[in-house]
């Protein structure tokens, strides 16, 4: 009884596995992204573009001009 007890549940744990093994992403296929691979300058027409300018070290300016970005970004209609 305990050996047939044994081999079931060998059996659901290994059935659990390749279910969750077959559920996982694989990704997309190299070849749906391989023209990525080579660099590639687009043009573009004209765009608006939101500006912060900031004076001094980025490490300290940064952290503000960024979250002025964003903050003025989000406030934006449309």
């Amino acid at each position: 009884m305990k050996i047939v007890l044994i081999v079931v549940v060998v059996i659901a744990v290994v059935l659990v596995g390749v279910v969750v093994w077959m559920g996982m992403p694989k990704g997309p296929s190299l070849e749906a992204v391989a023209h990525l691979r080579t660099p590639q300058i687009l043009e573009m027409g004209p765009q608006q573009v939101l500006q912060v300018r900031a004076k001094g070290d980025p490490n300290v300016v940064g952290k503000k001009a960024f979250g002025l970005l964003m903050k003025t970004y989000f406030r934006l209609k449309g």
